[in-house]
């Protein structure tokens, strides 16, 4: 089996556990939907609607389409009563009608947003409308909870149809109350037959923190309440709410929905975009959604209120980058990648000066050799690199300074820039950025840095992947960018000696493959073997002046896949983190196995990960000439031992008794490796290091 087969293998394992959906109507018009929250104060003007309807660029260019669905809803009344509850009265569910067909305002600066953006991007099919249906009252018996209901349909059908939108249109309606109990079951089943008769569908988007709604999804799944579509919330984005939502497990939740063939909500807010943990767990989202099945949609998205919206005209490149991704993502594109922060520079005082004004990103202070630099708001589940680009190669240090005192940053030797500027990456460990964490304030680590030349650029990213490139997904840019023509492939800020794999595609004759620079006037050749061009080539190359990697393939090759690293560099795993059960996010590397047996565990900001025994690791070591120890840091829950088994061939490869953590390490060699735990296990770290 090649190595692609085995990693597209161990991706689509959880697919093979879990039923194909089934209960989803499959005629469903829309892929990509966005809640729009229309409650008092929250007025969609003209306008409002650009940066939803459109993927808009950096200069405020619509470039393309966005979301295809719109759900109207709003959660409290101007009475200060609220539509969850069944206790908003006739005069609060008129206000919402009004509220939705507000001239000029929602659905109005929708439809007149679409006719807008024709000029930019053409015509477009209309886009779909749910308009959202409050509780019931609950003082009312069914007879009267369903004649309020259908009264509120009859009316929000006939002014939809007066106001005659030519570019959006009426596809349904949303079942606000989140759970749904014995008592209105048959109100939804009316409700449902009602709005089918009028070629209308009813959708539901219940929470799962507790687990109390996944006996109704069951029941959806047995067909005796009848949604057409139903998305199960997560509710693992909002961690720090109460200890119920932190012990919420989006790869639980996932798979639980997928077995009941419901789909997920991603889950946003503005929290994302100012805090590093929860921007991880975002990340978590898009990162699973390849793995778990939900990518392919449909899909609805909760931002809060304007948070796409507030991304996407930002400066900050941080939160920028955030809307790029929804971009690509919607597109099935997105290329999981670390949250690189690309450093910004600032004068001292000025009011981008982090020290008063922390805004999260990698904040560098202007002019000179020596200054501050500020990493606001990492994710304190990961271990981070702070790479520094000076105008010449020289000798300098990093410190952190913790509580006001200094800790000297190791310098990644395997992480040494090519070429004769001066790329220097310096490892900032979690343990560093926890201690720096402080409650119910913004994370802020102090660094200090001493010699090594003027600063030209920097980067601070996690340290737990490889740089890839794949063809016809979003680039991949951290320090690292790979630029392609029609002759050559360039690799930016190269390592001092970078393994490069390359898989090729495009008609190919015998002894076809790349040119590779290798630090000498003449380049490095690499071939594939005989009918061996769907599968990766591996070699080594150096940077030039500017510290660039060149590859040229032969004529009518191109790059289907690229990844590169350093030589001699360690992978890691964070258990716990987002994309830990991405196989081929780590590859080379280690990542848990998708198979419903790993439980996330300790708290938000400091997670792990322990299995109910069976839980399995996919560990891919590097093609290189040297090898490697998986390492593992690991603990044994009170019983009996446990064993770390290899699966091929099958066999023991490290015991765990119960106690203390211990640190494991089994020697491996290049390729493939697969272990399984035959008992219960905390997982606290897990890495591939260099013999």
């Amino acid at each position: 089996m090649t190595v692609r087969a085995r990693i597209l293998l161990a991706v689509s394992v959880l697919a093979l556990l879990t039923p194909a959906a089934g209960q989803m109507a499959r005629d469903i018009p829309f892929s990509n939907t966005i809640l729009v929250y229309a409650d008092p104060g929250r007025d969609w003007n003209a306008g409002g609607f650009e940066y939803y309807l459109a993927y808009v660029d950096k200069d405020g260019r619509p470039r393309d389409r966005l979301f295809d669905g719109f759900l109207f809803l709003a959660i409290n009344a101007p009475s200060k009563r609220n539509f969850w509850d069944g206790k908003a009265g006739a005069a609060d569910w008129d206000w919402w009608l009004e509220r939705i067909f507000e001239p000029g305002r929602q659905l109005d600066a929708l439809e007149g947003d679409a006719r807008a953006l024709e000029s930019r991007l053409g015509p477009a099919a209309p886009r779909k409308v749910i308009i959202s249906i409050p509780r019931p009252p609950v003082d009312a018996d069914a007879a009267g909870q369903e004649a309020v209901v259908k009264d509120f349909v009859d009316r929000c059908v006939r002014r939809f149809g007066d106001k005659a939108y030519r570019r959006v249109a009426l596809d349904g309606f949303y079942w606000f109350h989140e759970g749904v109990d014995g008592t209105n079951a048959g109100l939804v089943n009316s409700l449902s037959q009602d709005l089918r008769s009028r070629g209308l569908r009813l959708y539901w988007i219940p929470y799962d923190v507790g687990h109390e709604n996944r006996a109704h999804l069951l029941k959806w799944r047995m067909g005796s309440l009848r949604f057409d579509g139903v998305w199960l919330q997560p509710n693992y984005f909002w961690a720090e709410r109460n200890e119920k939502y932190a012990a919420q497990d989006l790869d639980d939740t996932v798979s639980f929905a997928r077995s009941m063939s419901a789909q997920v909500e991603v889950e946003f807010d503005r929290g994302a975009y100012s805090t590093g943990w929860k921007l991880g767990r975002y990340n978590h989202y898009l990162i699973s959604a390849d793995v778990y099945g939900y990518r392919n949609g449909p899909l609805m998205y909760y931002d809060g209120y304007l948070g796409y919206i507030k991304c996407g005209q930002s400066r900050n490149p941080v939160q920028r980058a955030v809307y790029d991704d929804l971009y690509w993502f919607t597109r099935k594109a997105y290329l999981p990648k670390p949250m690189t922060y690309p450093a910004v520079f600032f004068e001292t005082g000025s009011a981008a000066d982090p020290a008063a004004h922390p805004e999260i990103g990698l904040w560098i202070e202007k002019g000179g050799e020596e200054g501050r630099l500020y990493l606001v708001e990492p994710d304190p589940n990961k271990d981070y690199l702070v790479i520094l680009k000076s105008a010449r190669k020289a000798s300098g240090k990093l410190e952190a300074l913790i509580d006001g005192v200094p800790v000297r940053l190791e310098k990644v030797k395997a992480g040494s820039g090519a070429g004769e500027a001066g790329l220097d990456r310096f490892r900032l460990p979690r343990v560093l950025i926890q201690k720096a964490w402080k409650p119910k304030t913004t994370l802020v680590v102090a660094l200090r840095r001493t010699g090594g030349g003027e600063i030209r650029e920097g980067w601070a990213r996690p340290d737990d992947f490889v740089f890839r490139y794949l063809k016809g997904k979003q680039p991949m840019e951290t320090e690292m960018r790979l630029e392609i023509n029609e002759a050559t492939a360039e690799l930016r800020n190269a390592f001092e000696e970078t393994v490069v794999g390359l898989r090729g595609a495009g008609a190919a004759g015998p002894g076809a493959g790349f040119e590779i620079s290798d630090g000498t006037p003449r380049p490095r050749r690499v071939a594939w073997a005989p009918g061996g061009g769907g599968e990766f080539i591996w070699c080594t190359g150096k940077g030039d002046r500017e510290g660039n990697l060149r590859i040229r393939p032969d004529p009518g090759v191109e790059i289907a896949e690229l990844v590169a690293f350093p030589a001699g560099a360690s992978f890691h795993l964070r258990p716990g983190s987002c994309g830990d059960t991405r196989v081929d996010l780590h590859i080379p590397g280690v990542s848990l196995i998708p198979d419903g047996k790993w439980r996330l565990a300790g708290e938000f900001g400091r997670n792990y990960r322990t299995d109910l025994a069976g839980g399995g690791l996919w560990v891919e070591a590097p093609r290189t000439a040297k090898s490697h120890n998986l390492v593992l840091l690991v603990e044994a829950k009170p019983g009996a031992p446990v064993e770390l088994r290899t699966q091929s061939p099958p066999a023991a490869a490290a015991r765990i008794d119960p106690g203390k953590p211990r640190r494991i390490s089994i020697r491996l060699k290049p390729g493939h490796h697969h272990f399984i735990f035959t008992g219960p296990v905390a997982l606290l770290d897990a890495w591939l290091a260099p013999r």
